[in-house]
């Protein structure tokens, strides 16, 4: 895998850690021109923005995270007939069954697709199971709050392609999923961090470190 490749990997990570910590954050792209080898034009974010498009209702969209990101294939999902950033509501002792449908369009070869929940790949569907669904895969459920996103990467190609769609979220109780080992994650890079911070920079590095304790008080999963 070439250094873009390890960054995005390493990047998707800490994305995934933010998410698990309760943080509602929509992925975004732009080219990177100048910062990476990838061409202009190459990485971007697509936004949903329902029968009206002007340049507000695109940052609106973009803020609510109806959002598709991608260096390579095109992901158009829709669950329940929702796009990306929906929050879904689960009651008490009630299972939350969604239903994922996703159109596809890739010039470079895709072995499969992986459904990703709470920062783990639930399932694996392969593009010969999804066109022989005509584009449906298979359910997510949930009992407990949470957060999911669909996510390809292609194969054979010199460099490293995915997409993804912007994260779905579900609620139980109005509550979000906050994952201890997530937020002990930020606790231990932001102190790791601190050891070099300049005199000057120590009260924001206190006013973080606040932060992720009282988010540690929050939790609700592991």
């Amino acid at each position: 895998m070439d250094e873009n490749g390890i960054r995005g990997r390493w990047a998707q990570e800490v994305y995934y850690h933010a998410l698990n910590a309760g943080l509602r954050l929509p992925p975004a792209a732009g080219s990177g021109s100048g910062a990476n080898e990838n061409p202009i034009g190459t990485n971007r974010v697509y936004v949903h923005c329902d029968e009206h498009f002007d340049a507000e209702s695109w940052w609106e969209g973009l803020v609510a995270g109806r959002v598709v990101v991608t260096n390579g294939p095109l992901l158009r999902p829709s669950v329940e007939g929702k796009p990306p950033g929906h929050i879904f509501r689960l009651d008490e002792d009630e299972n939350l069954e969604l239903s994922v449908a996703l159109k596809l369009a890739t010039r470079t070869p895709i072995p499969y697709l992986e459904i990703v929940k709470n920062g783990v790949a639930d399932q694996q569907v392969e593009i010969a199971s999804l066109a022989k669904s005509n584009g449906k895969l298979p359910p997510v459920t949930f009992d407990e709050s949470g957060w999911f996103l669909v996510r390809a990467v292609t194969s054979g190609g010199e460099k490293y392609e995915m997409a993804t769609t912007g994260p779905y979220y579900v609620e139980k109780n109005t509550q979000p999923r906050i994952s201890r080992r997530s937020v002990q994650f930020f606790l231990d890079w932001l102190a790791e961090e601190e050891t070099l911070a300049t005199p000057a920079e120590r009260p924001a590095f206190a006013k973080a470190r606040e932060f992720w304790q009282q988010r540690l008080k929050q939790a609700n999963a592991l």
